[in-house]
């Protein structure tokens, strides 16, 4: 996986044992964590990895791709077909990556191989000089220095957990729009009713998309459904003593035991 900023030209690489959405995916964020920011835009090629159909007019991205760039909130550009210069930047890097950092090496590991790669990007491709033919009146400058001066300001924080370690899963929510994940409910909006939900599942939220495609965010520790305390009803107890009891040591006709007990012979 080859990613390169468009202005400063800093690349971020990472190896793969083989091509898939989710490696995609997970170079993508790396590459957000190796340049400290998200950017606006992702131009990609057309890989069936992330792209359905570009036919002419008519594009579509896979719904995982789709997803992704719902999470980050990034715009999400494929190149044109078979014209490569349209991703020209790029493709250079991959030329540069594999002429510059992989000759005369060998690994014992995949492993082995991304320590060399993480090392090789910061030592030698961030401070290599750079040859801006397209903008006259500006030097030579390296990617590290363009990053540093002008770029690293325009890209937005990471400031969330990988898509790619989020879970997704499908819910039923039940007549009062209620769904259980970790066997904690949480409240859905009222349309979600007897409805199955497509969610995705953090360490600290629960995500999905509406009708409209607005993303909605569920905080896990503090947005969990309780019950409400049912009011305590005064129940009526059958065997209690009467009233009239307190009043009925104060009858003229009543005696004490022990008057009883005299005649008996008996006690009390």
């Amino acid at each position: 996986f080859v990613s390169v900023l468009g202005y400063s030209r800093r690349i971020y690489v990472k190896a793969f044992t083989a091509e898939n959405t989710e490696a995609w995916l997970n170079g993508i964020e790396n590459a957000f964590r190796h340049f400290g920011g998200v950017p606006l835009a992702i131009v990609s090629d057309n890989t069936k990895c992330l792209v359905t159909v570009h036919n002419g007019s008519e594009l579509k991205f896979n719904e995982r791709y789709t997803a992704f760039c719902h999470y980050w909130n990034v715009k999400p550009v494929a190149c044109t077909p078979y014209k490569p210069r349209s991703k020209g930047k790029c493709e250079r890097m991959v030329r540069y990556f594999k002429e510059n950092a992989l000759p005369g090496r060998n690994f014992d590991s995949l492993e082995d191989l991304q320590k060399w790669i993480d090392l090789w990007l910061v030592k030698y491709s961030d401070v290599r000089k750079l040859s801006l033919v397209h903008t006259t009146g500006i030097q030579a400058e390296t990617p590290a220095e363009r990053f540093t001066q002008k770029e690293r300001s325009e890209l937005r924080t990471v400031d969330r957990v990988f898509f790619t370690n989020i879970r997704e899963e499908t819910r039923k929510a039940d007549k009062c729009g209620l769904i259980r994940v970790e066997n904690r409910l949480y409240k859905l909006p009222e349309q979600y009713s007897n409805q199955s939900v497509f969610i995705q599942i953090t360490d600290t939220e629960i995500i999905f998309h509406d009708a409209d495609n607005k993303v909605i965010r569920i905080d896990k520790a503090t947005s969990f459904y309780t019950a409400k305390l049912q009011e305590k009803s005064t129940i009526k107890i059958f065997n209690d003593v009467s009233p009239d009891y307190e009043t009925w040591g104060q009858n003229s006709l009543s005696r004490s035991l022990d008057e009883y007990a005299k005649v008996t012979g008996g006690s009390w």
